[in-house]
């Protein structure tokens, strides 16, 4: 789908003007942006993986089938927190139609414009179906409409679920140190490289306490502190985590994922993931297909 498409939809009393940046996903690199500001709201949607969106000094942490909305004006700057990432983002225009009601156009402004981000968890099918449905077609005739519809029902939900609508404030923006740690050794730990099962994982976890500026011994215990697990539990989970998102790209065979989850044989990410999971890498696919 081409980049940079805008839709118009209609809500209320409420028009919308969304602009498609398109579908971004990586797969080997961490990105981000630098920071920066626009005179529209701009709602990233989170597909698969985690990324971070740092608000002024606030830092909001999404993972698969989140929103964030930021407002307009307001500097943010996001980023991957795993090189497995899928998501898409919108810039997003409202304005008032000739319509006289004017509840439906207060609610929306009040959560694209606010000096805080709206920020939730979507739990229906829309953003899977948005993701789905614009991975394979193009932006043209009954398919813009589609995609306009799934739109319009996604912000639907914003609206019908505006009493439940968490909004973060300065104070539990701020994440605290516990959760720090986590973003920062998750970062670091979704690095695998493509090495020899098990021979990396002694100079992975030493890079990794040097990253966080730690000796083993203290990560080690922060670990076992906040995780209730050994490094090498975590680092199968870990594996395996990835491993569910890539085996779900039928672009990439499964000979590839087992190399990019640390696995020098497909026998031996076999048996870990069949152990892991109850199911084989095979059958896991065929299953998400």
């Amino acid at each position: 789908m081409s980049e940079f498409i805008t839709a118009k939809i209609n809500i209320g009393n409420t028009d919308f003007k969304v602009t498609f940046q398109g579908i971004h996903s990586f797969d080997d690199n961490i990105w981000h942006a630098e920071p920066h500001r626009h005179s529209f709201a701009e709602m990233h949607l989170v597909n698969t993986g985690r990324a971070l969106i740092k608000i002024g000094d606030g830092k909001i942490l999404l993972s698969d089938n989140h929103i964030c909305i930021v407002p307009a004006k307001c500097y943010h700057s996001p980023e991957s927190l795993a090189p497995a990432l899928s998501r898409m983002s919108f810039y997003i225009e409202i304005e008032k139609n000739d319509n006289s009601d004017e509840d439906t156009y207060s609610v929306y402004k009040n959560i694209f414009e606010a000096e805080i981000p709206f920020y939730k968890e979507c739990s229906s099918t829309y953003l899977k179906d948005i993701f789905k449905f614009s991975k394979n077609s193009h932006f043209i005739g009954t398919t813009k409409n589609k995609f306009e519809s799934l739109l319009s029902l996604l912000l639907c939900e914003v609206y019908d679920a505006n009493t439940n609508v968490v909004c973060l404030n300065k104070e539990n923006t701020q994440i605290d140190s516990k959760s720090e740690f986590l973003i920062k050794f998750e970062k670091y730990l979704n690095f695998i490289p493509e090495a020899k099962d098990g021979e990396n994982d002694a100079f992975i976890f030493n890079k990794i306490a040097e990253e966080l500026n730690m000796s083993p011994s203290q990560l080690r215990r922060l670990i076992k502190k906040h995780f209730n697990c050994t490094y090498r539990k975590l680092l199968v989970e870990c594996k395996m985590e990835r491993a569910r998102i890539l085996i779900e790209d039928c672009d990439i065979t499964l000979d590839r994922v087992a190399e990019l989850c640390g696995y020098s044989t497909y026998a031996g990410f076999y048996k870990a993931f069949t152990k892991y999971t109850g199911i084989t890498p095979e059958n896991y696919r065929t299953n998400k297909a």
